[in-house]
């Protein structure tokens, strides 16, 4: 065995901050496999737990990457794959000993580390001693990553225990900070390892998660809501909240209900449950004193922006989705045109401050189109998309 080096030793530093982690390619040492491979580790894999084939099954990508992590899958489920030369790191205690011993019959831990993103933090998988996942953790290892798994935290004890018939949301089990990294460990929801979430909206649990907790309504220029996306618009870039401020004057006459939303509903945190329920995960970005109606909004948005749909059709697509998404509390154009104009807003800010933790050329993209969007609710004739790249941006040209 050997010092881990190279991005392995980023994540020994993360996972056993103490020091004492290893490297080797000993066929059937135990550790966790670095998959794909060392220089670039995306899955960190309990060598010796079958069961946690379901997490490469479950965050393969598609075509000859996917026939080869399922055959990775399939070798780990029969345990063959531990026998393999393949990078693993072990080390005594650590992070992942912490985690498991937080889940009552935790006894293994593998990690997902995914793509470098801007509000990117490791995800744990916990399992018992029969191979079966009973919780999942996320890590903030930076403020911004931290700041959101405490967020996360704090709505999972708001929801814990509420009375939901269409919603069912992971239990908290363990939350607080271990050698400066803010961990939150929740129950797993069975059906999130199958990743079956719908495109569709489902309009019941939208509602009911939207009026949890009771709803009010206010006018958009007298309510706290818009002053305080104003404020957030102008903290991630000076232009963004300019236009903020143009376009809640442009409907601050419009009244409008508020409610709660999950932040980020869309088919990967969420997933139907045998029951019925479905099943959502992910709350970091959750909030109450929001538009009724964001979430459907958002669901829809990211199939639209997944289609590079311009920005004419991302505005477009919205207004025509929210006559049918919004109906159980609109009838009034104006109030759907606001709802969308507010979400498109929501949803720029926080491109833009995810872009000072790390910009992607999606990312890029987005915030072109849906800043663009916005311009066309404003002024259907506009609605070219900026190119990010240049000093024409607002926020090139004032950063």
């Amino acid at each position: 065995m050997s010092a881990p080096d190279g991005a392995l030793a980023d994540v020994a530093r993360l996972l056993w901050p103490a020091g004492g982690a290893r490297t080797t390619r000993r066929p059937g040492a135990p550790g966790l496999l670095a998959l794909p491979s060392s220089a670039a580790p995306r899955l960190l894999v309990p060598a010796d737990v079958p069961g946690a084939a379901g997490m490469l099954r479950r965050h393969s990508t598609s075509g000859r990457r996917r026939a080869a992590q399922d055959a990775l899958a399939r070798a780990q489920r029969a345990g063959a794959l531990r026998w393999l030369p393949l990078p693993r790191l072990t080390g005594a205690g650590g992070l992942p000993a912490h985690a498991a011993a937080t889940v009552e019959g935790g006894h293994r831990v593998g990690v997902l580390l995914g793509p470098p993103r801007a509000n990117a933090k490791p995800v744990l998988q916990v399992f018992d001693r029969a191979g079966r996942t009973v919780a999942f953790g996320k890590v903030g290892h930076t403020p911004r990553a931290a700041a959101l798994v405490r967020h996360e935290a704090g709505v999972l004890r708001e929801l814990d225990g509420a009375p939901l018939r269409a919603l069912e949301v992971p239990r908290p089990l363990h939350a607080g900070t271990w050698r400066g990294l803010e961990l939150l460990v929740m129950s797993a929801l069975p059906a999130a390892q199958t990743r079956s979430g719908s495109w569709e909206p489902p309009l019941a649990a939208l509602r009911e998660l939207a009026e949890h907790g009771g709803t009010t309504t206010a006018r958009v220029g007298r309510g706290a809501y818009a002053e305080d996306l104003v404020r957030r618009c102008a903290a991630a870039s000076p232009g963004t909240g300019e236009l903020a401020r143009a376009a809640v004057a442009a409907v601050a006459d419009v009244e409008l209900g508020h409610g709660r939303w999950h932040g980020d509903w869309a088919p990967w945190n969420t997933a139907a449950g045998a029951d019925g329920r479905v099943q959502v995960w992910d709350w970091e970005r959750s909030a109450t004193g929001v538009p009724l109606g964001l979430d459907a909004a958002h669901l829809r948005a990211q199939a639209l922006l997944r289609d590079r749909a311009a920005p004419s059709e991302l505005a477009g697509g919205l207004l025509a989705a929210a006559r049918g998404d919004l109906a159980a509390w609109y009838d009034r154009e104006d109030r759907r045109r606001a709802t969308v104009l507010l979400y498109l807003l929501e949803v720029l800010q926080r491109y833009r401050a995810d872009a000072d933790a790390g910009s992607t050329e999606a990312l890029r993209r987005r915030t072109a189109t849906v800043e663009a969007a916005v311009d066309h609710l404003l002024d259907p004739r506009a609605g070219t998309p900026r190119d990010d790249t240049t000093e024409g941006t607002r926020a090139g040209a004032e950063a």
